[in-house]
């Protein structure tokens, strides 16, 4: 066997380890997640981008993520092949950037300073993977920690990117550090690197335990009780009949969750598909004013506000124009108020090339029904004095979003993961709300039509929930007053890497003399 055979063998093997330990990573299947596998892919990763050739690179990350995609992400299949493709087309091309980057890394002469670009240039990989109406966030790594104590406490700090640049620092730091024990580096960068490399191991100390809710109200009197309805009832393409059956389970569900008196109960995502205060008000079909009206008598006869996932269609909008995802705070059938959301999910509500692509806007319509309007307002609600908003699926996938809602003292996400038939695709849209509750330093709680509707606590812990794929209650207390955590900044974190990544190119082209030769190849 040749040097060349041996080495593309031995390549082969470190892209399966690569790909697999990114895949287990993230919840799969029954699996929960590996919180060392980040750890494991960022060394394999980093070996392959120092020991060889820049074509190789490019054709081994496309490989990986073509991999982590299919197999981490797979429940996409359930919407439509093609949602999986472009999910996978996605990644492919946003994982360039790192081998595009470690064009320069190549140059760099000392392994902290290597390390360091090469964790900046994570960064602006999982800045790019929330950037922008097309992204698509999921299988990132920072995802991955929110079973982790000391990956909780990072975010909180500074956000995902901290673990994004952690993880990938450390990642590095192993492999230099075998390097400099083989080569007798200089002590200080010995040390330094030692260091990143235990790093993993305090990852895998678990979060301490959420405080009670049972606690919370002995604790204080400042709190307000939520109800969450999960009635566990899903058709991808829903008719009238499925209309109904949906609402006879959250009727009956909230009729006994009225009986513990909460504040306020809170319904999933479009859990009223149709726009019933439209149709209640324009008679344009019987069926639907009739069901309309069945739903606002019902509203009307619980005395607790109901928080509800909605079509919404404004009412002066008589030819249906404009509808929206909304969440509708109701309160004896009357509303409040109601947000419109923001960052839709792409294709299946928000089509940005509809008037250039009109063959696409018609299929997706048939398979989605009508693409729906972004809204424009981030809509906080008041209740009792409690603010709080009400980001919608997708949305808690974007720190950004959340940002928009000024002082608020809870996010309370409507979401409908039925779709995915994915216990997977629930844990991974689960961690992203536990690092939303950490970064912004402020209790989120879900509702979801088959879970997993839960409470998070402002540390990012999982304070109690209801197992997915059941129909249930959950009755979680909150605090009311809202947290006063400045978390801003964290959204300039990517413009931070990026500076500093454009100053240590800069340097490189400056100083040219300074540069070390390639990485030699270990098998020659």
């Amino acid at each position: 066997m040749t040097r060349k055979t041996k080495q593309l063998f031995f390549d082969c093997i470190l892209v399966i380890l690569a790909s697999g330990s990114w895949v287990l990573s993230f919840p799969v299947a029954h699996w929960k997640g590996f919180v060392l596998g980040p750890f494991l892919f960022q060394a394999i990763a980093y070996f392959l981008v120092k020991n060889r050739s820049s074509r190789s690179v490019f054709v081994y990350f496309a490989i990986i993520s073509f991999a982590v995609t299919v197999l981490g992400a797979q429940w996409l299949i359930n919407v439509h092949r093609a949602a999986l493709l472009l999910a996978v087309g996605y990644k492919m091309l946003i994982i360039l950037v790192i081998p595009l980057g470690a064009q320069f890394f190549r140059k760099l002469k000392h392994s902290i300073v290597r390390t360091v670009y090469w964790a900046l240039l994570w960064i602006m990989y999982d800045s790019l993977n929330h950037a922008g109406s097309m992204s698509f966030p999921y299988l990132c790594f920072p995802y991955s920690f929110t079973t982790s104590w000391l990956g909780l406490e990072i975010a909180s700090i500074g956000s995902m990117y901290a673990l994004s640049f952690c993880t990938a620092l450390s990642g590095a730091g192993i492999l230099e550090l075998y390097e400099a024990y083989k080569t007798n580096h200089h002590f200080t960068s010995f040390l330094a690197l030692g260091c990143s490399a235990l790093l993993p191991f305090f990852f895998l100390i678990p979060p301490h335990q959420a405080i009670s809710n049972n606690t919370l109200k002995n604790e204080t009197a400042q709190s307000l009780n939520v109800a969450l309805i999960q009635p566990n009832y899903y058709s991808f393409t829903p008719k009238q009949k499925d209309f109904e059956i949906t609402f006879t389970l959250l009727s009956q569900l909230t009729q006994q969750a009225a009986l513990q008196r909460p504040d306020l109960i809170v319904w999933h995502e479009t859990a009223l598909v149709p726009p019933i205060f439209w149709y209640a008000h324009n008679p344009a079909d019987p069926a639907m004013q009739s069901f309309s009206n069945k739903v606002l008598a019902f509203m009307r006869s619980i005395d607790t506000p109901i928080l509800t996932g909605i079509t919404w269609i404004d009412q002066n909008d008589t030819h249906r124009a404009q509808e929206y995802n909304g969440a509708l705070l109701i309160n004896r059938g009357a509303p409040i108020d109601v947000y419109k959301k923001m960052q839709l999910v792409p294709f299946a509500e928000y089509f940005p090339y509809s008037k250039t692509f009109p063959g696409i806007t018609r299929w997706l319509i048939r398979l989605f029904g009508p693409l729906r309007a972004p809204g424009t307002v981030p809509t906080v609600f008041s209740l009792s004095g409690f603010r709080f908003a009400a980001p919608i699926c997708f949305e808690d996938s974007y720190l950004s979003v959340f940002a928009r809602f000024n002082n608020v003292a809870c996010y309370i996400v409507l979401t409908e993961d039925s779709w995915s038939q994915s216990i997977a695709l629930k844990r991974q849209h689960l961690a992203m709300s536990q690092m939303r509750a950490a970064e912004t330093g402020t209790w989120v709680i879900r509702a979801s039509n088959s879970g997993i509707t839960a409470a998070i606590d402002n540390k990012g812990r999982i304070v109690t929930m209801l197992e997915p794929d059941t129909h249930g209650i959950l009755i979680t207390s909150i605090p009311i007053q809202p947290s006063r955590k400045s978390y801003f900044w964290f959204l300039y974190i990517p413009w931070f890497a990026l500076a500093g990544i454009i100053i240590i190119i800069v340097l490189i082209l400056l100083y040219p003399g300074n540069t070390s030769r390639n990485a030699k190849n270990i098998y020659r």
